[in-house]
């Protein structure tokens, strides 16, 4: 079984960090959804520390390559190899690991359906990416 890791293309991994990292920069940007996510969260631009915004980042960065590594050993482990199988394994982690973790947690802490429906949403997408790079890849 551990065999698997040895089927995991580092390139590939690297290019899925960077599309989905792409996919956050852009859906949290002015000219997609930031203004509309800084709403819901009740912030203004002026209300971002910079000192953490580099933590944060860097945070980012990694939990977002941790998420391609196991992406790409789930993969490897089920032989995924085209487009179509990606998206649609990176969908269904999505859904069962993702969406309805998220939810539940939301429940939980009192956070509104809607700041929670649009991180799940931006997740989607960024799976999906991953899905795409990952399935073409191999």
């Amino acid at each position: 079984m551990l065999s698997v890791l040895s089927d995991i293309d580092l390139i590939s991994v690297f290019f899925a960090l960077v599309g989905s990292m792409l996919v956050g920069i852009i859906w949290y940007s002015p000219m997609a959804f930031g203004e509309y996510w800084m709403k819901l969260m009740h912030r203004t631009p002026d209300a971002v520390d910079r000192r953490k915004a580099t933590k944060m980042l860097i945070m980012s960065i990694l939990t977002n390559f941790l998420t391609a590594l196991s992406l790409a050993a789930i993969f490897a482990f089920i032989d995924v190899r085209t487009v179509p199988e990606g998206i649609f394994v990176s969908v269904i982690l999505w859904f069962g690991f993702i969406a309805m973790i998220q939810m539940t947690h939301a429940l939980f802490e009192g956070k509104s359906l809607k700041l929670v429906t649009f991180g799940v949403a931006h997740e989607l997408v960024s799976m999906m990416v991953m899905g795409i790079i990952l399935g073409a890849w191999r």
